[in-house]
């Protein structure tokens, strides 16, 4: 105690609380500093120094005065000199120091983090649709399939983050703006060129631009026959490599995509066939891509390309060419996830859940950046009522194609399952965004959010701008969704909607707006019958579709029904959930189970 009395009347404590204070203040502008461009490690040195004072100040302090006088040696202690009381304030202040010291020395204990260059956390690259020179018409055309094909093995790079087709043509889009828009969704490099093919041969001018400097970085020109083409490419992806990733880096995350003999015989049919794929011109896609596997039997590419082609409807003959094209191509190559999503999709539909899921976790597992394949799975596991799950994986999508309408919509639709008001409302909006200028563009999704939000009104607003899509008594039903003292009447109503609409288009899933308008209702009334009766009288619903159906958080009125709870045993979802996990929405209970 007469030490700490002693250190009182030397005033070291507070000397010591002043150093503090001043070391904390400067601990901030460093901060702001470092932020600004300090080299990284700057903190963590400055913090070594000021603990390295901390004695310094000490012993000072114990033999000096520091006053506004100046620095006077503090004099001696003698018998008669009193000595100061300590109280409470003392007391707190050297806890505090104390405090301060032990929490200093853990900081400093722990492990240095390496340094992180900003650019190699986030590199993203954007892969623009190639310019067809001197194509005489739209089947000679070969610059989007040939940018995709580059796009798709890029996407296998470790430590590149790839953006999807959807995406590139959305910025190609923005015209003269497309570098501002691509800096605004975070890329970092633009690979962009243009091909010209003719009598046989392909030439390719290819440039590389860092954002958001715009610089081009990388430039190259080469000419060869259109059969070495494949070997063109893989020299360009390396390129891209060497320039963007650091040599230790460029590591492919699986085997290369494709194989530069096997495609070189029906390599410009595979890219002509796939180009047209993705246009208006199906029919003569699928030709050309017959045409290349005929030439070209051992190239998984080209089998890969005429399966997606080939999945034209959900018919059954289009799931037999689709399905052979993609076991055939999964033969030669198992690193092509639209082929294992091809056959999760077809095995969906058959219902056969426990092949689906291992089918779709397949796709995800040779190339988890697929936003195909996440939008997939997203809808197979909102189907079998495992929403919490289906979000995570269309976020997924999203993040890869965040320009693509369909990922964007499978986050509104997910969220809109689990009720969630408010992220319905931000992506449908993005959406809404993407879609400006066309006739459906997200009406139906801000209504239903703002349904969920309590606000029939705003709902009603947004469903008023297609007024043709809804019967008369919608309104009724949505008020009554959230007041139910709305929905007198509204039975009867909806009954006899239900009575015309399949007088007027028995059985047809085609014309199945109104019918899902009524299902809606019917469970929003506590009305499951008439929701029933739309679901078993018409046919022709995917397999999927008639499980979503039971899929929203408040649609548990519909899953209480004899008709669920036999359709989950008959068609064998009660065993998927017992293998893979249980719904949301449906727990098990003994031998059987029960839903909210």
């Amino acid at each position: 105690m007469v030490l700490f009395r002693e250190l009182k009347r030397r005033k070291v404590l507070h000397t010591l609380s002043l150093y503090v204070v001043g070391c904390w203040v400067a601990l901030q502008v460093v901060e702001v500093l470092s932020d600004a461009g300090l080299p990284a490690g700057t903190m963590r040195r400055f913090l070594w120094a000021m603990t390295a004072g901390f004695p310094i100040v000490l012993v000072t302090a114990w033999f000096y005065d520091i006053s506004a006088s100046g620095i006077t040696r503090t004099p001696q202690a003698t018998p008669s000199t009193e000595l100061p009381e300590v109280n409470l304030g003392d007391h707190a202040i050297l806890l505090g120091l104390m405090a301060v010291v032990t929490f200093t020395a853990y900081v400093l204990s722990l492990p240095v983090q390496p340094a992180v260059d900003p650019q190699a956390r986030q590199r993203v690259l954007v892969v623009m649709p190639f310019e067809d020179i001197n194509a005489a018409d739209s089947s000679g055309r070969i610059g989007d399939a040939f940018a995709d094909e580059l796009r798709e093995e890029l996407t296998r790079i470790a430590g590149l983050k790839v953006f999807g087709r959807e995406t590139s043509l959305a910025i190609r889009s923005a015209g003269d703006n497309y570098n501002n828009v691509a800096v605004d969704l975070g890329v970092t490099s633009i690979l962009m060129g243009d091909v010209e093919l003719h009598d046989g041969n392909l030439e390719v001018t290819t440039r590389l631009i860092s954002l958001p400097a715009s610089n081009v970085v990388w430039r190259d020109q080469q000419q060869r026959n259109v059969r070495d083409g494949a070997k063109l490419q893989r020299g360009i992806v390396q390129a891209v490599i060497d320039t963007i990733l650091p040599a230790a880096s460029a590591q492919t995350t699986h085997a290369p995509r494709i194989e530069a003999e096997e495609c070189a015989a029906g390599f410009e049919l595979y890219l002509r066939g796939r180009q047209l794929r993705e246009s208006s011109n199906w029919d003569r896609g699928i030709e050309l891509l017959e045409e290349a596997v005929r030439l070209a039997p051992n190239c998984a590419v080209a089998w890969d390309a005429l399966a997606r082609a080939s999945l034209l409807t959900w018919s059954k003959v289009d799931f037999a060419k689709a399905g052979a094209a993609a076991r055939r191509a999964l033969e030669l190559n198992e690193s092509l996830p639209a082929s294992w999503a091809i056959l999760a999709e077809i095995a969906e539909e058959e219902k056969r859940w426990n092949e689906a899921e291992e089918l779709y976790l397949r796709a995800l597992y040779v190339d988890p950046t697929s936003a195909s394949a996440n939008v997939f799975y997203a809808e197979a596991l909102l189907a079998r009522g495992r929403a919490r799950e289906a979000l995570h994986y269309a976020l997924e999508a999203y993040r890869y194609e965040p320009a693509w309408q369909v990922a964007v919509w499978k986050v509104t639709l997910v969220s809109r399952y689990l009720g969630d008001a408010d992220t319905v409302i931000k992506y449908a909006n993005i959406y809404r965004d993407l879609r400006v200028g066309r006739e459906y563009n997200g009406w139906d999704e801000l209504g239903e959010g703002y349904r969920l939000k309590g606000d029939a009104e705003t709902a009603l607003s947004y469903w008023g701008e297609h007024p043709e899509y809804f019967p008369d008594w919608y309104p009724q039903c949505v008020r009554a969704s959230i007041d139910p003292a709305q929905a007198e009447g509204l039975p009867a109503k909806v009954r006899e909607s239900l009575r015309q609409h399949l007088e007027e288009d028995p059985g047809s899933w085609s014309h199945m707006f109104e019918g899902w308008q009524i299902i809606r209702c019917a469970t929003w009334i506590g009305e499951p019958d008439i929701a029933i009766d739309v679901i078993e009288q018409t046919e022709g619903i995917p397999a999927e579709a008639q499980y979503l159906l039971f899929a929203q958080a408040d649609s548990g009125i519909l899953r209480r029904t004899d008709h669920f709870r036999r359709k989950v045993v008959e068609e064998g979802l009660l065993d998927y959930w017992r293998t893979w996990g249980w719904s949301d929405y449906c727990q098990p209970d003994g031998d059987s189970f029960v839903c909210d």
